[in-house]
């Protein structure tokens, strides 16, 4: 047992090295999009949450949009190689998203604007109802970035789409429960 327990003691610290030495490397995800202000802007982050917000939000602004982006990638290398490594890749996607986006610009035509501050998105559910053709229909999820998605493609496939709803989670409630119970609510709106 004790020459065990050093075998498995030693492969953690074995382990330990190599991951500070950048052997495993970190996984970088981007997202992002371009927007017409008075010149073409671009917004990349990590932070998926943020740039659907963003990018909502631009749509409700009825400025002229790109489609949403994202790209990953696995870096290898030092902390400060990664760092480097993730500087450099963002700044291509933004270059990426630079040259697409000029020739891919489109508005969204919405009813009103809806704009909602970002701190409403935390513990929500989010969905909207649109019709397609001969049926009120309705899409919800629990995640505000996948709705953001969903109502994009809508409305860029010419789909009569409401603007995006929220709704706080319940605690107490199941999610699956909540999602259904939104979606109900919607349809009856």
């Amino acid at each position: 047992m004790g020459m065990r327990l050093h075998r498995d003691s030693e492969v953690g610290v074995i382990s330990g090295d190599l991951e500070r030495e950048g052997f495993y490397g970190e996984e970088i995800q981007l997202y992002g999009f371009a927007y017409l202000e008075e010149k073409l802007c671009v917004i990349v982050s990590e932070d998926e949450l943020f740039v659907s917000f963003a990018f909502y939000n631009s749509c409700m602004k009825q400025k002229a949009i790109s489609a949403f982006y994202v790209k990953s990638a696995r870096i290898y290398g030092t902390e400060e190689e990664i760092a480097a490594e993730k500087k450099r890749f963002k700044i291509e996607f933004e270059q990426e998203i630079k040259k697409k986006g000029t020739s891919q610009l489109c508005t969204i035509p919405v009813d009103d604007e809806k704009i909602f501050p970002i701190q409403e998105l935390e513990n929500t559910i989010s969905g909207f109802v649109y019709w397609d053709g001969h049926d009120k229909k309705c899409m919800v999820n629990g995640y505000f970035p996948q709705t953001v998605k969903w109502w994009f493609e809508k409305k860029s496939e010419g789909y009569q789409v409401e603007n995006i709803q929220l709704l706080k989670k319940q605690q107490t409630a199941k999610i699956t429960e909540s999602l259904k119970n939104f979606k109900n609510e919607l349809l009856q709106s």
